[in-house]
């Protein structure tokens, strides 16, 4: 899996406020979010191998 920016402890703060621009959906991805996408291939998708799930609110396909 390839998150994108996820709120952390680590991250809070500045980091966070200057990046969180570049990202079209403008939020940052929670924890839950993460721990969806996980449950979803650990149950769900039973025939995929080999995949790279991103969950980057829209900033790998350059969306504005």
């Amino acid at each position: 899996m390839a998150p994108g920016l996820t709120k952390t402890p680590l991250n809070e703060g500045v980091f966070l406020e200057k990046i969180l621009p570049t990202v079209p959906m403008k939020r940052y991805e929670t924890a839950d979010e993460v721990a969806k996408v996980f449950v979803f291939v650990a149950s769900e998708a039973t025939f995929m191998t080999g995949q790279t799930i991103l969950s980057d609110g829209g900033v790998s396909v350059g969306l504005k």
